[in-house]
């Protein structure tokens, strides 16, 4: 009995203890860590609406949760909802907490969204780095005579007196040396890049090359002379994008035409009645059908037309020895003329001095780089100087973590984006330009697993308008698809959506021409209350964690009915498209109704408008996605941390630096549950 009662007493004892521990557990707290969890899961899927639903469960739970807060604030920017994004953000900050990345964030965000890159004023470009030819230590190339940018973010340049041609990386190292293989480079002077292959003229011999980018099936045409498609002294080229090449001679002073074959078409600036002829021909640029041409000894500019018939001339007391001519922006052009870079606007005739380097320096040629910066070539100086908007020196780069996939747990990868604070996408960054790190600590497994600026693979949305206009347009809907098709090229996939007003999905993410056509003979229920901005959404979220170059295309009648804002503003709209690097195209089946919100949505995301029945159709439309610049980035790396079966949040912190400019950025995930 008394057994009995000592076991008794010990299961009551270990009753009240077990009550006790229980009522020490705060409920409250195990359920808005759940429900956070879920948040951030919903978040790195691109599930972002219920990832905010998760996050706000939690946040009624502990309301003075910061980490509920910031999350929701990263949610509801990616779902569109940037006003709100700011609030929870801003009231983090206001009560003390955040980091100073944070705060960089928030302005960035109300910079772009109050002034944005339209309105801020001229830029002010300051030097940024110098990659300096010869050294006591080393050499590397010796007198630079000029350079051409590339779509990594780098550049080439000739080196006139080694005899070379290299390719630069964004960090200033070589990746490439050309030398002319068995005929070797005759003191090249001007390269230019087009899309299938490098051109470069060869001072000494009088001759150009044109060889593939890897610089090799090599071809030389031109002989030393003053005849038809003789050369003598080539120097610098201009390429008008339909297979031509005009190139300026020196000694024949004169521009001569060719096209990519090596076939000589004509040339022209000798002197006759309506021009009196160059005395020093030198840098040379093709605008919009028309040919601009600098003159070193007449200190002057000539525009000519597209067959070498004289237009004008641009005269200003600040020329004194211009050279190379490159591309600024619309209707403004860099001018290499001594020790100073001279920006001549072509549309109100004006000259400024835009940047001055040292007095001994000699300038051969001055271009913007993909990434904005300034390449300046000094041939004096055997150096190359870059130059950068003073804004974006002392701004750093945005790092935006897009999100952390677990699936491989211990491999994880962390997709993010690098943008300066205008908001241009940064290319050409290497793996040894990012540092990761867990719990502070560095992770040495890190690799760069995929640049997006490296593939022309494209994710498109194909959103159709389910209005009566487009029922009885014909063919249009299948119209545009085959135009689509015939220039994506196997490289990219299509997901079609119908605005209905419930709108459907008719296929996703296909890229079999069968399956194509079989979305396209779906029957649509065409309706006058057909939901633009609920199809919108959907053909969007199709493309959330989809490849670097996506792209909604809208088949459009032009006309948009009172609901098509019903549900997510205008503003909410473009806002989801630009926080996930969504690009909008608006395909017009009737060229005489145009949208202004069509019109606006095109604009601001980077787009085009184009009529379907055009004299080119849209197949412009992917070759321009392919070529705007990516920022987006992959790494991989193996994590030694324990997710405790996934419950565990697990912190990683990337940060990226560019000789004198960095951005970070930190996240947390969880690993796989049991």
């Amino acid at each position: 009995m008394k057994k009995i009662t000592n076991g008794f007493l010990l299961i009551f004892l270990l009753f009240i203890f077990s009550f006790e521990l229980y009522a020490q557990i705060d409920l409250d707290e195990v359920d808005a860590n759940h429900e956070f969890q879920w948040g951030v899961i919903s978040y790195h899927r691109g599930e972002f609406n219920e990832s905010i639903l998760s996050l706000e469960k939690s946040l009624s739970l502990k309301p003075y949760w910061e980490k509920t807060k910031l999350w929701l604030g990263h949610a509801h920017y990616r779902a569109g909802f940037t006003d709100a994004a700011i609030a929870y953000w801003t009231d983090i900050l206001e009560k003390g907490g955040g980091s100073i990345d944070l705060r960089v964030k928030v302005d960035n965000i109300k910079y772009l969204r109050t002034m944005g890159p339209d309105l801020k004023e001229t830029p002010r470009y300051v030097f940024f780095h110098e990659i300096f030819g010869v050294t006591d230590e080393y050499s590397i190339f010796k007198r630079p005579s000029s350079g051409f940018p590339t779509f990594d973010g780098g550049f080439y340049l000739s080196s006139f007196a080694t005899n070379e041609v290299q390719k630069f990386s964004v960090n200033g190292v070589v990746k490439q040396t050309f030398r002319g293989g068995l005929s070797a480079i005759n003191h090249p002077f001007d390269i230019i890049e087009t899309k299938d292959y490098l051109f470069i003229s060869e001072y000494s011999s009088d001759r150009i090359i044109r060889s593939s980018k890897g610089g090799k099936s090599i071809f030389r045409f031109g002989s030393p002379g003053s005849g038809s498609g003789e050369l003598l002294g080539p120097q610098f080229f201009t390429d008008d994008g339909e297979n031509h090449i005009y190139v300026t001679e020196s000694g024949n002073g004169r521009v001569s035409k060719f096209d990519y074959e090596g076939n000589f078409i004509f040339s022209f600036g000798k002197e006759n009645e309506y021009f009196n002829g160059f005395k020093q021909p030198t840098g040379i640029i093709f605008i919009e059908n028309k040919v601009l041409v600098a003159d070193g000894r007449k200190k002057e500019l000539y525009l000519f037309d597209s067959q070498g018939n004289y237009i004008k001339s641009y005269k200003s007391d600040l020329l004194i020895a211009p050279e190379g001519i490159s591309s600024f922006s619309e209707n403004e052009y860099l001018i290499a003329d001594g020790n100073r870079i001279i920006l001549f606007n072509i549309y109100d005739e004006s000259f400024r001095v835009f940047a001055g380097l040292e007095q001994t320096a000699r300038l051969m040629k001055a271009f913007k780089d993909i990434n904005g910066n300034i390449v300046a070539i000094d041939f004096n100086g055997n150096k190359v100087t870059l130059l950068t908007d003073y804004t974006r020196m002392y701004t750093g780069l945005n790092l935006s973590i897009d999100r952390i996939l677990s699936d491989d747990f211990p491999n994880i990868l962390v997709e993010l984006t690098i943008s300066t604070v205008d908001g241009s996408k940064y290319v050409g960054l290497e793996e040894n330009n990012f540092l990761l790190a867990e719990d502070s600590y560095t992770n040495s497994s890190m690799s760069l697993i995929s640049s997006g600026n490296k593939t022309d693979f494209v994710d498109i949305s194909y959103l159709v308008e389910g209005s009566d206009i487009i029922k009885v347009s014909g063919s249009a809907k299948v119209d545009a698809m085959k135009d689509l098709l015939d220039s994506i090229e196997g490289r990219g996939v299509i997901s079609i959506i119908t605005a209905e007003e419930i709108p459907v999905l008719d296929l996703e993410q296909g890229s079999g021409i069968e399956k194509i056509k079989d979305s396209l003979s779906v029957n649509t229920n065409y309706s006058k209350n057909w939901s633009f901005d609920l199809g919108m959404r959907l053909a969007s979220t199709q493309l959330i964690g989809g490849g670097s170059r996506k792209a909604v295309i809208f088949l459009s009648s032009g006309k948009l009915n009172q609901e098509a804002f019903s549900h997510y503003s205008l503003t909410e709209t473009l806002d989801y498209l630009n926080n996930n690097g969504i690009v909008f195209y608006t395909v017009y089946v009737n060229d005489n109704d145009k949208s202004p919100e069509l019109e606006f949505l095109s604009k601001e995301t980077g787009g085009l408008t184009l009529p379907l029945y055009g004299p080119s159709g849209i197949n412009a439309i992917l070759p321009h996605l392919r070529s705007k610049p990516s920022g987006s980035y992959t790494l991989k790396f193996r994590t030694e941390r324990d997710s405790d079966f996934g419950r565990r949040a697990l912190p990683v912190e990337v940060q990226v630096s560019h000789f004198d400019r960095s951005g970070k950025d930190r996240s947390v995930y969880y690993g796989p549950g049991e």
